[in-house]
């Protein structure tokens, strides 16, 4: 069993990998420091992926291992930590059009039909190389396309077929915090055909876009950043599906966010779904839910919600007091039925 587990509101997310997965040895195999697990050990584990800062394209991802059967219950760290690759140059080894990303944030794993399957962010301003989040755009860079990167690996360690997936949003002022999440096949054939053969999507990417509040489709009339002078401009959730992680259908509206806020890091999970009041007399479900009768796994999306440009109130992370876990202040989690 591989079952794709998020945490909201933070930069992770979780697998939970079963005795099914059989790995590939690494070519070449990194060298096993102490404190570090193998891929292998994880036959029945929790594995979180995470980055650290992202301003550096070589930072790497962080790779964190909990195994199931005993021992200490932290996670560890993969070998090789951090795992560096270098995005920029797809399988024949040919340059990415438009030019290598910027940084390397947001990653998002998940595992079908024997490979992980990686997306990330890899600029934080659509059509500009800068490391900063201020995006003066008379230094656009032409050429260069809102995109997220992805890549995939049969261990976790080594990493192929990189190369960036185009968002063709008009006005798309950023793409951040592209989040994969596999689709049931109710949930696929929900959405119909991709092609003319009849394949359904395997695969669903949410990122997160804003554009401009005049709904100009002009990059020169995007925020100068996304705090003070993002005024009316808000961060929409969109889905982008896939059949084969080759290509991609034209990003769509997943969902109009509530209180006219942002939705941001919007992560999707499954979860047994309680029985409303009609079903519980025995009603049939509400058909835009996928799910069958009460009590069936459905589709949730958990998001951060906040207000663009309100001094008043920016989200912020604070570490708490005597060492308590990071928490959120002036910040607000929406949790949906989808």
């Amino acid at each position: 069993m591989v079952r794709l587990v998020v945490l909201a509101g933070v930069a992770a997310v979780l697998l939970l990998l079963g005795n099914n997965v059989r790995w590939a040895q690494p070519q070449p195999q990194p060298q096993q420091r102490a404190g570090q697990l193998a891929p292998a050990a994880l036959t029945d584990a929790w594995v979180l992926t995470t980055f650290t800062d992202g301003r550096v394209l070589g930072e790497g991802m962080h790779v964190l291992g909990l195994t199931l059967g005993g021992g200490p219950a932290a996670f560890v760290p993969l070998t090789g930590d951090p795992l560096v690759f270098t995005p920029g140059r797809d399988a024949r080894g040919a340059a990415w059009a438009g030019g290598e990303p910027t940084v390397f944030r947001d990653p998002s794993v998940a595992f079908h039909d024997g490979w992980f399957h990686l997306v990330f962010t890899t600029e934080l301003c659509a059509g500009l190389p800068t490391l900063a989040f201020h995006c003066d755009r008379r230094q656009r860079r032409d050429g260069l396309p809102a995109r997220f990167g992805y890549a995939r690996s049969r261990d976790l360690l080594s990493w192929s077929d990189s190369r960036p997936v185009t968002v063709p949003l008009p006005g798309a002022c950023n793409v951040w915090a592209p989040e994969i999440y596999l689709l049931t096949r109710a949930e696929a054939a929900s959405r119909g055909p991709l092609s003319a053969d009849g394949r359904l999507a395997v695969a669903m990417v949410v990122v997160s876009i804003s554009t401009p509040a005049s709904g100009s489709e002009e990059l020169s009339d995007c925020p100068w950043d996304f705090g003070p002078s993002a005024g009316a401009s808000r961060h929409r959730p969109y889905q982008m599906l896939t059949s084969d992680f080759e290509r991609w259908t034209p990003p769509a509206l997943l969902f109009e966010p509530l209180y006219a806020e942002s939705a941001i890091d919007a992560l999707l999970f499954r979860a047994p779904h309680p029985p409303n009041k009609s079903e519980a007399r025995g009603a049939p479900p509400r058909p835009d839910r996928l799910s069958g009768g009460p009590g069936a796994e459905r589709t949730y999306v958990v998001y951060k919600s906040e207000k663009n440009g309100d001094p008043s109130s920016p989200c912020e992370w604070r570490r708490g007091q005597r060492g308590a876990p990071l928490g959120a202040a002036r910040c607000t989690l929406v949790l949906r039925l989808l």
